[in-house]
């Protein structure tokens, strides 16, 4: 983890621990804050295998556009994907 990273006041999780926010289905969060990206992942019943790419598989991240909607796709371990809409309009930084 970079130094910057640590330095900040922000809540970091692993598999098992109490999550803050609100998921309301298993599956990704993307946000930004300042700038920086983060990725939320909620599995409700993770199998071992699932937990094994999120803890030591390759991340891959696209950005992509579709009928004029941005998309985060991630990818991880070749196991899990993800393709969340991302809003720019949400954030102050892309006023």
């Amino acid at each position: 983890m970079g130094e910057k990273f640590k330095k900040m006041d922000i809540p970091r999780y692993s598999v098992g621990e109490k999550y803050d926010k609100v998921m309301h289905r298993d599956g990704a969060v993307f946000e930004t804050y300042q700038d920086m990206c983060f990725c939320s992942i909620g599995l409700s019943n993770a199998s071992s295998r699932e937990i094994q790419a999120v803890s030591e598989g390759c991340i891959t991240v696209d950005l992509c556009e579709t009928d004029g909607i941005i998309f985060v796709c991630i990818s991880i371990g070749n196991v899990l994907s993800f393709d969340m809409p991302f809003n720019m309009c949400l954030y102050k930084e892309f006023y």
